[in-house]
């Protein structure tokens, strides 16, 4: 998939964007231009001279596109063809005007740098530049894509919000949720594997919904409520023909199955030594793959007619359930789990409200049993299922793979595809926090075994990336990252133990520099190590700051990404001749990856990272 955004600058600036994008430009990155020619300083004097005919009084005359193709399509097309398509889009969008498109490799995706004059060539005319433009040129990147045979970005997306109903719709915007939200996140789910309209019931029924498959409509009955919703007033994925196009993707996965591929190789070379078999490899082929393999077209269309009287208690054949892509089984086993159970055993507090009946601490208003909990205040339900996802921040498959100690689940779910969940019912309450001076006490004692300076610890809790639990569990998170953390616990001869919980998505701290330099701490203590005060600036300092959660390359990856002008990472370390272990891996990992790209990679003391203490480099 392709995106593309819409920048304006003035001249001074545009003509770095100019300078930039061609100096940055390895061998091998394509580099195109339309209505212009020549060297960077040329382009630029070019476009100066559109703007001097046109008596531009404009204060940002030059634009650029950034044009960004998915890591998974970078590997699939040509740098040309990405060029290609950006040349296409801006002339498309924009024709008579100057245009440079330059296509950078180096990031691990395809990108274009399309930097474009707004002054048409010929007429002077100023190039629009607001939403409505912005808009259409997303519609055209849209259109070139899909004739070059692409995804379109948040294709699903789209279609599921062209026909939400405007109460939830608004629920939504608003970041609530209904009952209604909660059907369509787990149809996705169901649509993701199902091949038939029985699987597909069948799926949904372990979720406790109920599918009413008519001639013209389905529809779907959350437990508890007493009126049906119709798929086509979710939108166009949840009706009739949305799904049936889905049953015939998931089915045509299912036939590049490996062993189903050796099998056809095998039929089709009996089919040439042996005269008259051909008429026989149909039925066996069909016998063999349980009808996922027959000659002529499948009837996705096809479903049971089920009286309407009847179709709540209608239920998929054990024989259909079978033939789905995830062993119904491993879904049936995971609903069954015990919810009191698993709350217990991960620290989720619950208080007793009725025998048998409880509510979440924190979260009074969700009611669990045994097999069930419920929201009271939205109305929505579910299994141990949706709790394990909604505890752990994962898929539904992945949730169920957890749920039973499954792993092979997970290698499933690689095969698939993932299926994120877009809406969750309620969610788990942290532990209970210790809010007394006792925190900072029991953090600074964390912090000093560390090497950190004790005093940093209310600063650390102010900021709300560390936490202290009433039972003395110790938690350090990114910055504005809620899906992971380091979780720290005393154990009974005061011995600290760390574990990572969840997936981080942001480092500890980040902030770029005034200059082309960043300093890199392997992790939040190595960071604080180095901080004698203040421990998160507020203004921006000589050299910019990254302070990783774990030593992770993809977290330095994202944030380069993002900051193309830097050329130089210093690892900071204590002692530069003796790094750490992790130190030394991160070191050797980002040197290989960056020896191309132009970015040094180098060892510095924490003396020397301070703030105002000057940078010495050291090998």
């Amino acid at each position: 998939m392709a995106t593309i955004d819409l920048y304006t600058y003035g001249v001074e600036r545009g003509n770095e964007k100019i300078r930039y994008a061609l100096s940055k430009q390895l061998p091998g990155d394509p580099v195109e231009s339309i209505h212009c020619s020549g060297n960077g300083e040329s382009i630029v004097d070019q476009f100066a001279g559109t703007r001097d005919r046109a008596k531009s009084k404009c204060d940002k005359p030059i634009a650029e596109m950034i044009h960004s193709f998915s890591p998974e399509e970078s590997k699939k097309i040509s740098p040309e063809l990405v060029n290609k398509l950006g040349c296409e889009v801006a002339s498309a969008m924009f024709p008579g005007h100057q245009i440079l498109v330059v296509t950078h490799l180096d990031r691990g995706h395809y990108h274009n740098h399309i930097i474009m004059n707004r002054h048409h060539v010929e007429t002077g005319k100023l190039a629009r530049n607001d939403f409505r433009t912005l808009k259409k040129l997303r519609e055209t990147n849209d259109r070139i894509c899909r004739e070059h045979g692409l995804s379109i970005p948040n294709q699903e997306k789209k279609e599921r919000e062209a026909r939400i109903p405007k109460d939830v719709a608004q629920m939504i915007k608003h970041g609530r949720t209904s009952y209604i939200a909660d059907t369509m996140q787990k149809a996705d789910f169901a649509r993701s594997i199902a091949t038939s309209y029985s699987q597909y019931q069948g799926i949904l029924a372990e979720f406790g919904i109920e599918v009413r498959i008519e001639k013209k409509n389905i529809s779907y009955s959350y437990p508890g409520r007493k009126v049906a919703k119709r798929g086509k007033t979710m939108g166009a994925l949840y009706d009739k023909p949305g799904l049936e196009k889905a049953f015939k993707e998931n089915d045509e996965r299912f036939q590049k199955n490996p062993a189903l591929r050796t099998m056809l190789a095998a039929k089709m070379q009996q089919v040439k030594t042996e005269p008259g078999t051909i008429k026989t490899v149909a039925g066996e082929l069909a016998e063999k793959t349980g009808g996922h393999f027959k000659s002529g077209v499948k009837d996705y269309s096809k479903h049971e007619i089920v009286p309407r009287r009847e179709a709540r208690w209608a239920r998929a054949s054990e024989e259909e359930l079978t033939l789905c892509l995830v062993p119904i089984d491993e879904l049936r086993k995971a609903r069954r789990a015990n919810i009191i159970t698993y709350c217990k055993d991960n620290g989720i507090k619950l208080k007793e409200k009725t025998p048998g009946m409880y509510v979440m601490t924190g979260r009074p208003y969700v009611e669990v049993s045994d097999y069930e909990w419920r929201n009271t205040k939205n109305n929505t339900r579910g299994s141990l299922i949706d709790l394990v996802a909604a505890h752990k921040h994962m898929t539904f498959f992945a949730a169920i793979a957890e749920i039973n100690g499954n792993k092979r689940l997970g290698l499933l779910e690689k095969e698939i595809g993932e299926v994120k969940r877009t809406y969750t019912s309620f969610y788990i309450p942290k532990p209970e926090r210790d809010v007394s001076p006792q925190a900072a006490y029991h953090l600074g004692k964390l912090l000093e075994l560390h090497g950190a300076k004790r005093e940093l610890a209310s600063q650390l809790l102010k900021s709300g990336q560390a936490q202290v639990s009433a039972g003395g569990m110790i938690r350090l998170f990114g910055r504005d990252d809620e899906y992971g953390t380091l979780e720290f616990v005393k154990d009974d001869q005061g011995a600290w133990t760390r574990q990572r919980r969840g997936q981080f998505t942001q480092p500890f701290f980040s902030m770029t520099g005034g200059g082309r330099k960043v300093n890199v701490y392997v992790d939040p203590f190595a960071f604080m190590r180095g901080r004698a005060k203040s421990l998160f600036p507020e203004k921006k300092e000589s050299v910019g700051t990254l302070a990783l959660m774990e030593p992770e390359v993809g977290a330095v990856d994202r944030f380069l990404s993002g900051h193309r002008n830097v050329d130089t990472l210093h690892i900071v370390t204590a002692d530069p001749k003796k790094p750490t272990q992790a130190e030394v891996d991160l070191f050797n990992n980002l040197k290989e990856r960056y020896r191309s790209h132009g970015v040094a990679i180098e060892f510095i003391s924490i003396e020397k990272a301070m703030p105002g203490r000057g940078l010495g480099l050291e090998r």
